[in-house]
């Protein structure tokens, strides 16, 4: 980057050079950093936008025992290494321990961890599910038998595990519901699909075990200041101070997607070495192939066939009625669909953010994806093979991906 008249310009005259500078960096390409992150958890508080709310009823609550749950990328993750930081400050009282399951989804490895993280001796091997659920109850109970120092036990990407154990006819979840009773210690477990579908099964220990907490969008003005404050600090500024709001709205709150989208933005500023964000740069940056090839895959990693079979039928309509969506997927596949099959379906797509229920009728809550997902190239392709690759078994047809 030439140190020219106007760049200088931008210098003299800036409220603030060294803001102005690293936005120079940036855009000149010789400052590679963003403060957007559009994989794995948010690491700096200063990039943890909202939840507020939702932080300090968790740390508040006199026994912290929640049910996160949400699409991939929703902030769960960020949300417990916020609760992490903060809670040995604001309730030290609370022995606190966090795992991360992602992969895991057998008791043998999860006794294996618990025991690292709690410096205790691994339960002996055992291939009987009941057999290993008791081995980490006494783990549990091992490590908290103070009464005036509860445990708090954090576990994240809890999907894996709860679904083999309500195959194993949930074994782990009694005995951890029986510690819960006994104050021994509580549980925030967090996931997403399998989780949830679980707190809605009545006989399933899952319900009733904890508050549930769906994460959805950031609060409007939350979501504002993550599409403007961190380009503020690097000395941008919109053209139209209600870009922001914008973005917003075509990214639904997602705080995934708006990271994205502002990330891309930086890019699309690299083109012509400007300092102002415009109208212009946005509509760029969400129809830019990198958009497209995250929002897309995206999609189908959260969602099952029959949800996914479902959105392509029925993206042009802008809104539309249980009876109608019904009708069009049986129509799609060419079978009769029971109709509990199509309620579930829609649950995993309002779960998911894709679509809102205002009035018993379905309306889509993300432009972003909608339109991108309306302009993919090979949609009818793709709609082929999800025919043709469809499971007989319909419960096989809401299942995303475990990858």
């Amino acid at each position: 980057m030439l140190i020219c008249e106007p760049v200088l310009r931008e210098l003299l005259f800036a409220h603030n050079p060294q803001q102005t500078f690293a936005g120079l960096l940036l855009i000149g390409g010789l400052y590679a950093l963003s403060p957007y992150q559009t994989e794995g958890e948010v690491k700096s508080s200063t990039m943890f936008y909202g939840r507020d709310r939702l932080l300090r009823e968790l740390i508040q609550a006199e026994s912290p025992q929640f049910l996160l749950v949400g699409p991939r990328r929703v902030g769960k993750t960020s949300l417990l290494r916020r609760l992490m930081e903060q809670l040995p400050t604001r309730r030290p009282e609370l022995q606190i321990v966090s795992l991360n399951l992602l992969g895991i989804d057998d008791y043998g490895q999860f006794g294996r961890d618990l025991a690292r993280r709690l410096q205790l001796p691994e339960p002996p091997a055992s291939s009987d599910s009941r057999t290993q659920a008791a081995q980490i109850a006494e783990l549990l109970r091992g490590k908290f038998h103070d009464p005036a120092r509860p445990g708090l036990v954090l576990i994240d990407e809890a999907d894996g595990l709860v679904e083999t154990d309500a195959g194993a006819g949930f074994p782990l979840l009694a005995e951890l519901r029986n510690l819960q009773t006994e104050g021994r210690c509580a549980f925030i477990l967090a996931g997403y699909w399998y989780l949830f579908r679980r707190t809605l099964d009545h006989a399933s220990p899952v319900y009733n075990f904890a508050s549930v907490k769906r994460l959805g969008p950031l609060e409007p003005e939350a979501g504002r200041a993550l599409a403007s404050e961190p380009m503020a600090r690097l000395g941008l500024h919109y053209a139209d101070p209600t870009l922001p709001e914008r973005i917003v709205e075509h990214t639904g709150g997602y705080p995934y997607l708006i990271q994205l989208l502002c990330d891309q933005l930086l890019e699309e500023l690299k083109t012509d070495r400007s300092l102002t964000l415009t109208a212009a740069h946005l509509n760029d940056a969400e129809r830019s192939q990198r958009v497209r090839n995250y929002v897309v895959p995206f999609f189908h990693f959260n969602t099952g066939p029959g949800a996914q079979l479902l959105v392509y039928r029925l993206l042009a309509k802008d809104r539309f009625s249980l009876a109608e969506a019904h009708v069009g997927l049986e129509q799609t596949v060419g079978r009769t669909i029971p109709l509990g099959m199509i309620e579930e379906i829609l649950v995993q797509l309002v779960l998911y953010g894709l679509l809102v229920d205002a009035n018993d009728q379905y309306q889509w809550a993300i432009p972003l994806v909608r339109n991108t997902l309306l302009a993919e190239a090979g949609r009818e392709h793709r709609l082929a093979r999800l025919l043709q690759e469809l499971p007989d078994d319909f419960a096989a047809w809401i299942t995303p991906s475990r990858r």
